[in-house]
C-alpha cells in the first residue's frame, strides 16, 4: 500500500495506524509517499510501522524499485 501523510478526510498515519491494529491488514507492506520532508516526519511514519519512506518530488523508478523491494520481503517471508 502506498500512503500519503497528507491525503484528504484521513491522513495516512492514520490509515497506517488502523491498518497496523487490523489482523487481515498488519502485515501489509506500506510506503510513505509524502511531501513531508523533515526528519520527525519520517520517524513518526516508522514509529506507526511503515515499511518505507519517500519524499516528494520522487523518481517514478525509485518508486518502482523500492514497492518491489518490499514486496519481495512480503514474499520471503519477511515483514
Amino acid at each position: 500500500m502506498i500512503l500519503d501523510c497528507n491525503m484528504p478526510e484521513l491522513s495516512g498515519l492514520l490509515v497506517l495506524r488502523q491498518m497496523r491494529d487490523t489482523l487481515d491488514l498488519c502485515h501489509t507492506p506500506v510506503l510513505m509517499l509524502t511531501g513531508r520532508r523533515s526528519e520527525r516526519d519520517s520517524e513518526i511514519a516508522f514509529y506507526e510501522g511503515a515499511d518505507d519512506y519517500m519524499k516528494k518530488p520522487f523518481d517514478p523508478e525509485e518508486l518502482v524499485f523500492r514497492v518491489n523491494e518490499l514486496l519481495a520481503r512480503k514474499s520471503a517471508g519477511a515483514t
